[in-house]
């Protein structure tokens, strides 16, 4: 009924025919025939496949009127017009998971927690009237949680940060600038056997290369927690991946799937002396993935013996840091630094970002490199992530040999929601698609920020919401002040006559949206 969990209906071995005509009987929304073995080395050829029969009786209305409450960092509350019915499925995912996550509900509405902070999120609702009557699935509605309310910086460009698999609890991960350290927080059970369960910070590679990183530290959930570097295939769970990793009491594994959805593969040097502070390296040869571990980052010894796991050579992979409790109803914490990535051609679009200004705008800022066939850009934006409506376009400028800043603003966004994507058109009218930003806009008042240009100080306003604290950034990311409203301060007055004169980025957090704005410090 949902092209997610299926029902086998009548299964074939030995095939010989050319044309099958099955009988069968049975009730679904969606029909699929699945291939488990081949039954030449040419692969499968279907030249039709048809089904017939009458539509079963369908009387449940479909839920409408999808709409969302009461986000914060970790929750938020759906609402749907139930349309007469008293139970519901609900699914829901984050932009760029594979998977959906399911749960149900008796009323028109639900609160999810455990959600990730800073993360947009997809979901629909089927509702379910008796035993053999339920509604199609909704159309999907969408929600971004509230930026991480945590003393570290957001990751540092292009990487990206989710949970992967049914985790308990949601996981995290930050980048301290001053000090170049990785902090990841993940639950799940396991990372290993057919359990893909843990939080995964990584950027998008191309090519072979060398990973180092130092596990500075890790706490002690459990004897079997995990933290290291990690390559996939995909970010489903089930993914085809290597992954070299140490633990708090086992030492230091290397584990591999080879197989999609299959039984992973580990090579573990055992409890022993090996425990964090240590390093860790993951090279990448084609398809071939070798790990290595060292006590000072110098003399390396080779974990077990290199694996093709049967991805990579050429495709985009996804690459970083991941990290798992091995107990799903708590958190592991960790912390890195010294990473490093050698060999890896970086794609074309290095970021894509996009904030909620002051005046109500949303800023889109893109950076791009290596793009000596890019012929310009057009900035779409979509209020259900789906149909997209073309508000600008920008030509490109950079001619491959240098770093190039790209903005464009829109000056008329949706209240709640907007999701914007970048089409991509070469010289040769080759079209491709950036990754999808989300950015949610309100219509409460926004605090106020003056003067700007400043000098000496510079004077933040609430606007409808309390401000909880503000953050200031360099150019290049770096955080160079952090105040909390910790006294209810109803003007908040930053001292600028500090920082070098220079465009800042200034972060705004209430309980409700996070605001961002330049200003131009001209001491």
């Amino acid at each position: 009924d949902d092209a997610s969990v299926w029902t086998n209906v009548v299964a074939i071995t030995g095939n010989v025919s050319y044309d099958n005509y099955i009988p069968l009987k049975a009730t679904g929304r969606y029909v699929r025939m699945y291939g488990t073995q081949r039954g030449t080395q040419y692969g499968y050829s279907l030249y039709e496949f048809e089904v017939y029969g009458k539509p079963a009786a369908n009387n449940c209305a479909t839920p409408s009127n999808l709409y969302t409450t009461d986000v914060y960092e970790t929750k938020a509350t759906l609402h749907w017009d139930g349309n007469g019915a008293s139970k519901f499925v609900i699914q829901y995912k984050t932009v760029t998971a594979v998977n959906w996550n399911e749960t149900t509900s008796t009323s028109n509405s639900i609160t999810l927690n455990n959600l990730s902070c800073n993360t947009p999120y997809l979901y629909h609702v089927q509702a379910v009237c008796n035993t053999t009557d339920s509604s199609d699935i909704s159309a999907s509605a969408g929600f971004t949680t509230l930026e991480c309310d945590i003393n570290c910086d957001p990751l540092p460009t292009r990487w990206s940060t989710q949970d992967i698999g049914d985790v308990g609890v949601a996981g995290s991960a930050c980048y301290n600038s001053a000090t170049g350290t990785f902090e990841l927080k993940g639950s799940g059970s396991d990372i290993w056997d057919t359990q893909d369960e843990f939080r995964f910070a990584y950027k998008t590679i191309v090519g072979d290369g060398t990973i180092i990183a130092h596990i500075v530290d890790q706490d002690n959930t459990n004897e079997w927690n995990k933290v290291g570097i990690m390559v996939r295939e995909t970010l489903a769970e089930g993914s085809r991946h290597a992954f070299v990793a140490i633990t708090s009491g086992n030492g230091v594994a290397f584990q591999n799937r080879t197989v999609t959805d299959g039984t992973s593969n580990n090579y573990n040097t055992g409890a022993g002396v090996i425990k964090a502070p240590y390093w860790l390296k993951l090279v990448i040869n084609g398809t071939t993935y070798t790990a290595y571990i060292s006590p000072d980052g110098l003399n390396w010894t080779q974990v077990g013996d290199p694996v093709d796991a049967g991805f990579g050579n050429g495709e985009p992979v996804y690459a970083g840091l991941a990290i798992t409790s091995h107990d799903n109803t708590a958190l592991s914490t960790a912390h890195i630094d010294n990473y490093s990535l050698g060999g890896v051609l970086a794609l074309k679009l290095i970021s894509f970002k996009g904030s909620f200004t002051l005046s109500k705008t949303i800023a889109l800022n893109w950076i791009t490199t290596l793009d000596t066939r890019t012929k310009y850009f057009v900035v779409q934006r979509t209020k259900d992530n789906w149909n997209y409506t073309n508000i600008d376009t920008v030509v490109a400028e950079t001619n491959g040999e240098f770093t190039k800043n790209y903005d464009a603003t829109d000056y008329h966004p949706f209240q709640g929601i907007n999701y914007y994507r970048l089409e991509i058109a070469d010289v040769d009218g080759k079209i491709s698609y950036s990754p999808i930003v989300a950015v949610r806009a309100s219509n409460a008042k926004a605090p106020l920020m003056y003067p700007n240009p400043a000098n000496t100080y510079v004077n933040i306003a609430p606007g409808t919401d309390q401000i909880k604290y503000i953050s200031v950034y360099n150019i290049v990311g770096r955080t160079v002040l952090r105040i909390a409203n910790a006294n209810s301060q109803s003007i908040i007055k930053i001292p600028t006559y500090s920082l070098a004169k220079g465009i800042y980025l200034v972060e705004i957090r209430t309980a409700n949206a996070v605001y961002r704005d330049k200003l131009v410090v001209a001491n």
